[in-house]
């Protein structure tokens, strides 16, 4: 196998395989990533058994073939030739040999053959979307996933259809995200399904463009290809909880403030709050809310938001600041409206007039 390739497309490519391969693993061929010519380009491909990410570069193959090569000592000296530079990489003898210049990079390699092979979902729907349009939603929601193992069924993101609408939905037991597309045509016969933390990651990474995506979703398997890149994953076997039971449909206070204010309210009033609690104190009334938080020292913190309307009622409530920054961070609108019940439900917080339909919940404190 011999090809000739430029630096910036390979060493891109290394670095998102990279993120997919397992840097610790005690298997030697899934710590490689797998080289394979098809015309005039290269295929790259690595594994971690429960998903495989595979891209097409454009290259001057000069001799067709197929090998797999420890990723992290490539990327880690390709990354480092000068940028622009062409790359030529030629195996003979079960050596590669990569030539920049007058540099000289050589080492073994396995056989392509030993590569996990990773087939395709089936019984499977399969529809198309704006990549950017994915990438808007699963970025809505991907904070809100909980990072708990012990709770594997909240690790990822869970996609379902209704009549009308396709959402996204993540949470963690304390704070949950929902953003909502039209249905696209094809997804009616979309399962319930649970998309893994890792997978939903790696997705984020390859869908900021302007292509669109192809969406093929079985009962075990999730395959979505953009552009040159084709990424398969495993669905996380487990039941994701019914958001709708938790999601508050029936609010009697509604509170419209203006993002940036609340947001650097809420980042100045939790600095001094205990690093174990992170509990701020909302408390509504007029045309204000007084945030007030204390921590270690004595320390205390309280600062006023101005309201664009006055709250109905005087209530107070305790919320941990950590989320509602998160929840903040993420609304996409100068101005959120929150709405609850009481003290004691969760708050429905919304961007007014997002250009994303996205909603966002977060439960009170107790205590």
């Amino acid at each position: 196998m011999k090809f000739r390739i430029e630096k910036t497309p390979l060493v891109k490519a290394l670095t998102h395989i990279a993120g997919v391969i397992e840097q610790r693993t005690t298997i030697p061929i899934l710590g490689c990533v797998k080289i394979a010519t098809d015309g005039q380009a290269i295929n790259l491909a690595g594994t971690d058994t429960d998903m495989i990410v595979s891209m097409d570069l454009a290259a001057d193959v000069v001799e067709p073939g197929s090998i797999a090569v420890p990723a992290a000592a490539l990327g880690d000296f390709v990354k480092r030739l000068p940028d622009g530079s062409q790359i030529e990489i030629a195996v003979d003898a079960g050596r590669m040999t990569l030539r920049c210049g007058r540099s000289r990079f050589a080492m073994g390699t396995m056989e392509a053959r030993d590569f996990p092979v990773f087939s395709p979902p089936t019984d499977s729907a399969s529809f198309s979307m704006l990549a950017r349009d994915l990438l808007a939603m699963l970025d809505s929601v991907a904070f809100a996933m909980s990072t708990e193992t012990t709770r594997r069924y909240l690790n990822g993101v869970c996609l379902d259809t209704t009549e009308t609408m396709l959402r996204a939905t993540a949470t963690d037991g304390h704070q949950l995200a929902r953003s909502t597309i039209a249905i696209p045509e094809g997804a009616e016969r979309v399962p319930r399904i649970l998309v893994g933390t890792k997978m939903v990651n790696v997705l984020r990474r390859h869908l900021d463009c302007d292509d669109e995506a192809h969406i093929t979703i079985g009962t075990e398997k999730m395959a979505v290809t953009v552009g040159g890149t084709s990424i398969i994953s495993k669905l996380v076997d487990m039941s994701f909880p019914d958001a709708d039971r938790v999601i508050p449909s029936e609010n009697s206070h509604f509170m419209d403030i203006n993002r940036d204010d609340m947001r650097g309210a809420v980042s100045r009033v939790g600095s001094v709050s205990d690093a174990g609690g992170r509990a701020i104190s909302l408390r509504f009334g007029g045309h204000s809310v007084h945030l007030t938080a204390s921590g270690s020292a004595a320390a205390e913190v309280e600062e006023d938001v101005d309201l664009a309307s006055p709250a109905t009622s005087e209530f107070a409530l305790s919320v941990n600041g950590r989320y509602l920054a998160n929840i903040l961070a993420t609304v996409d609108t100068e101005m959120v409206r929150i709405a609850l019940e009481s003290a004691l439900h969760p708050l429905l917080i919304t961007g007014i007039d997002s250009k994303r339909d996205a909603l966002f919940v977060l439960m009170p404190m107790r205590g």
